[in-house]
């Protein structure tokens, strides 16, 4: 049985020994053809990993989205949409001190595009700052106002009794004439009944 496993592998006729096993060697012989082939295009790749590389202070730390944001990354598409609670690995780093809290900055690669977005903490409005790569999407909500004091709040009363009054007066409009009409539903139903033969 150990045979019929050996002789079913296939060994190129380039096959060099030097790499140990069969993966090894089609896995060099793959990085040696890339850096023959297109050497800008591998080391454009090396230095952009080099430069993702979390330096001193830096942390990978799982960071949710706190609210939902459209991805500035693919200019060939559309703006996507990334919503609130989409998790990402991130990397922390410290920027500065606000009086006496932190300001942390996270920095994250898009799931749909290879934009790199960073969001940072802002102590002073207690939320946080999308700084590049992203842009918040503003939803506008309305707000009630609520009355101050008593005054205000006794003349809001006094409106809201008048508002009510005069949709009152329009429902009881609709129930007389209702009353009106429909008072013998029987002579009704065959009158409309008559007019559709």
């Amino acid at each position: 049985m150990a045979e019929r496993k050996v002789q079913n592998k296939y060994y190129p006729p380039d096959y060099d020994h030097k790499y140990g096993t069969l993966n090894a060697f089609v896995k060099g012989k793959q990085r040696n053809q890339l850096q023959l082939q297109d050497k800008t295009i591998y080391d454009i790749i090396e230095e952009d990993k080099a430069e993702r590389q979390p330096g001193p202070g830096t942390r990978k730390v799982k960071f949710e989205m706190p609210f939902q944001v459209w991805c500035l990354g693919d200019q060939q598409k559309l703006e996507h949409s990334i919503g609130m609670g989409v998790r990402f690995n991130a990397a922390k780093s410290f920027v500065q001190m606000y009086h006496t809290t932190p300001i942390f900055l996270f920095e994250f690669k898009c799931h749909e595009c290879s934009n790199y977005i960073k969001i940072q903490t802002d102590p002073k409005n207690a939320q946080y700052q999308v700084i590049s790569g992203a842009r918040a999407k503003v939803a506008v909500v309305e707000v009630e106002k609520k009355p101050k004091d008593g005054f205000q709040r006794l003349e809001q009363e006094i409106l809201n009794q008048e508002q009510a009054k005069q949709h009152m007066t329009g429902l009881t409009l609709l129930t007389q004439d209702r009353e009106k009409h429909w008072k013998d539903t029987f002579e009704q139903s065959k009158r409309v009944r008559s007019k559709f033969k």
